[in-house]
């Protein structure tokens, strides 16, 4: 837990140590020695200490990060975190029910608003946390999907992810039994607060919303766990290949060679290019060597396919100057003999 006597003392701390909490906050997910947070500080290890004495900072056996609650805060506000929390969600729905009872208890006005106003609060964050769970399982199980090269870690994650969302379900199941309620629809009565009324309309919308997005995942988990089941059984299909090569009995004991040939479909598949990083002492070699000259051999055919154009002389009469001569109006002259004409008609001189 945070020591400070004062928010300003937590801000200010916060705002002269932002450099700490930045470098920290990067390297969240990597072990951060105490050497690298006082380079930031020009070795002052006072202001490491009053960090750590504050609980900004941790320290551990072999490294220092960053105050979970901290952290948190930072994922959460940043909406980066991939923590899917149902429980704080399934604590809210308990703190609704608290609420809900202090209101029709309470006899002093100022209570009774203060409370309605907390209701509205935990109706807010009750939507907005099952929302942000479920979208961040999306993104996770999209992560997983993706990233991970073992299927059997692949399997746990997913597994894990679509017990989350089978919880999420049941809690939107809870929300709206609540509210479609007697119970919730005498409370409004009761209350008589326009903010509550808005905050359940919204509530309900924002179920709408992480319903459908259940549904998505659902279909996703499904079509995941089938390419899992089919990347699995083609590496195992592949795997009794090789060993019968290995064995020199592909041959004879398959028709891989006439199913290839009768099929054609290696013809028709996109050429694939390989990059390969070659060691220092293998083109030290004659080898090599060999393979250098022929590399740039290559380089300079294709280079010098490619022919210059020289560009041809411009010729002298592009750059004379041309002058066209318009012919203007002097409007001061024009005014001048007017006037001179003693004040005839404008119309008939301008005609003339």
């Amino acid at each position: 837990m945070l020591h400070f006597d004062s928010i300003i003392d937590f801000i200010d701390v916060l705002y002269k140590e932002k450099k700490i909490l930045e470098f920290l906050f990067e390297k969240r997910r990597k072990e951060v020695m105490s050497d690298q947070i006082l380079s930031l500080i020009d070795y002052n290890e006072d202001r490491l200490n009053a960090l750590l004495l504050q609980k900004v900072l941790i320290e551990r056996v072999n490294s220092i990060e960053l105050n979970h609650d901290l952290n948190g805060f930072f994922e959460k506000t940043l909406q980066i975190t991939e923590e899917i929390n149902n429980e704080y969600t399934s604590g809210l729905l308990k703190n609704l029910a608290t609420k809900m009872e202090l209101v029709r208890a309470s006899k002093k006005l100022d209570d009774r608003n203060n409370y309605i106003r907390e209701t509205v609060n935990t109706l807010d964050k009750i939507g907005q946390n099952l929302l942000q769970n479920i979208n961040q399982i999306r993104i996770n199980i999209e992560d997983v999907y993706s990233t991970a090269t073992n299927n059997a870690v692949r399997k746990i994650k997913l597994k894990d992810y679509d017990e989350k969302t089978k919880e999420i379900d049941i809690l939107i199941d809870e929300v709206y039994s609540l509210l479609k309620s007697n119970r919730w629809e005498s409370f409004l009565k009761i209350a008589e607060n326009d903010d509550l009324w808005n905050a359940t309309i919204f509530l309900q919308k924002m179920l709408t919303k992480v319903r459908q997005n259940s549904y998505d995942i659902a279909h996703k988990l499904t079509a995941f766990h089938n390419k899992i089941k089919l990347q699995a059984a083609i590496y195992k299909k592949l795997q009794k290949i090789k060993l019968l090569k290995d064995k020199y009995l592909l041959k004879e004991n398959t028709n891989i060679e006439q199913l290839l040939e009768s099929r054609g479909t290696l013809f028709f598949s996109p050429q694939q290019h390989y990059q390969y990083h070659l060691n220092i002492p293998f083109l030290q070699t004659d080898e090599g060597g060999d393979l250098i000259l022929k590399t740039n051999k290559k380089y300079h055919k294709h280079t010098s396919s490619i022919s210059e154009i020289p560009a041809q002389e411009i010729a002298s009469k592009a750059t004379e100057s041309k002058v066209k001569q318009v012919q203007v109006f002097s409007l001061q002259h024009l005014k001048q003999i007017f006037v001179a004409g003693n004040g005839s008609d404008l119309f008939a001189f301008l005609l003339d």
